[in-house]
């Protein structure tokens, strides 16, 4: 019963996001966010997708990187680590006082993530207070909505797409606490333009870091955080594609230190430091000037366990937000949270399911939510180490 059940879920919405998906671009769909229920939206046509049977191994868009925005990386990891399977050569541990001497001599750094990895956000939030003590007052993203800049909102759910993450917000949190400014940057394409695409979006996000810090700061010193190829500066290829790095760096004359989250895979499970073959290193970096080498993922309770390296708390789903027939969104907000803060956790879960919350210490208001916006909660939960 309970399998017939889960079919008919999954059959539900994958009909609401195929329904959806004809009727929207990719563009439209990595939108602004005004209130909890859009999010909430792509939140559940994400799940539909990686879910439904029918995901495209050879495409890793959207859909699938959105995953880890609702706790369900382990729906997903059989897509996203083909993507990263080049193994590490370096088994160098990575350790962020490590970046401390590298990024000394240089007025911008480029980071790169993977969309669908929350632990490379927090690698740059390990990285964080670093930058701000060596001297970085920027930090521009590629997630930011350009509301970011022109009305001064920063850390909340509208801020931007894949910020929207609880790994983001806590990094986002983080970078306002120690005061950095806010940069977006992303190009805002519609319609037809001359040319192709994905070199005019190159040109144009470097040309928006210049134009919103640059030329009124020229010695601004600046984390630009980014996705993917983004933080390639290698040179133009026969085709003219330049990523947006390279295009930084012959605009504004500024050469950054680039360092790649998307190069190779760790062979243990902690995170390694690439060095390019100029400094030593054995890896054959021709990309970036540095690289860190992700570990694969491992599950306990449904979630990723370095979750508990940092030490937060595995924390059962109450009873009384969860449905009988229905899977629902769990979030986790700290106690005082206004209505469009990015939670502490996030986590879809179905009525067979046992995946639990991971949360640090703190007080917390639980509220669920199904597809159709039915709110059980609040809840509220003390969670402590004593509790252990």
């Amino acid at each position: 019963m309970r399998i017939g059940c889960k079919a008919a879920i999954a059959a539900t919405l994958l009909s609401t996001f195929l329904a959806w998906q004809s009727g929207h671009t990719q563009t439209e769909a990595l939108g602004y966010f005004p209130d909890r229920a859009s999010l909430h939206r792509d939140l559940w046509q994400s799940y539909a997708y990686v879910t439904s049977g029918e995901v495209n191994p050879n495409v890793i868009d959207w859909t699938v990187q959105f995953a880890s925005a609702y706790g369900r990386e382990d729906l997903i990891v059989s897509i996203v680590e083909r993507y990263i399977s080049r193994p590490c050569v370096s088994e160098e541990p990575f350790d962020p006082e490590k970046i401390r001497e590298a990024i000394k001599a240089h007025q911008v750094v480029v980071i790169s993530e993977t969309h669908h990895s929350a632990d490379d956000r927090q690698r740059i939030l390990d990285m964080a207070r670093i930058f701000a003590d060596e001297g970085f007052t920027y930090y521009a993203a590629e997630t930011f909505q350009d509301e970011v800049f022109t009305a001064g909102i920063k850390t909340g759910i509208n801020a931007g797409f894949y910020s929207s993450e609880p790994f983001y917000g806590r990094l986002l949190r983080e970078l306002a606490h120690l005061e950095f400014k806010f940069v977006p940057f992303e190009a805002r394409l519609s319609g037809q333009v001359e040319g192709d695409r994905r070199i005019l979006r190159e040109q144009v996000q470097a040309a928006n870091i210049i134009d919103r810090v640059l030329k009124e700061n020229p010695d601004a010193r600046i984390l630009v955080h980014v996705g993917w190829a983004h933080a390639f500066e290698s040179p133009e290829d026969e085709y003219g594609m330049a990523w947006m790095a390279r295009r930084l760096k012959e605009m504004s004359g500024i050469d950054p230190l680039t360092i790649s989250q998307t190069f190779c895979r760790a062979n243990g499970d902690e995170a390694v430091l690439i060095r390019g073959a100029d400094e030593g290193g054995k890896d054959e970096l021709s990309h970036t000037d540095l690289a860190i080498g992700i570990p694969s993922w491992s599950f306990l309770d449904g979630r990723p366990s370095w979750h508990r390296n940092l030490g937060f708390h595995p924390v059962p789903v109450p009873a009384a937000l969860r449905d009988e027939t229905l899977p629902v969104i769990v979030e986790a907000m700290p106690e005082g949270s206004d209505e469009l803060a990015v939670p502490e956790d996030r986590l879809l879960i179905a009525p067979e399911e046992t995946h639990v919350l991971m949360l640090p210490d703190g007080t917390y208001d639980l509220f669920s939510f199904t597809q159709a916006g039915q709110m059980r909660g609040p809840v509220r939960i003390e969670v402590t180490s004593l509790a252990e």
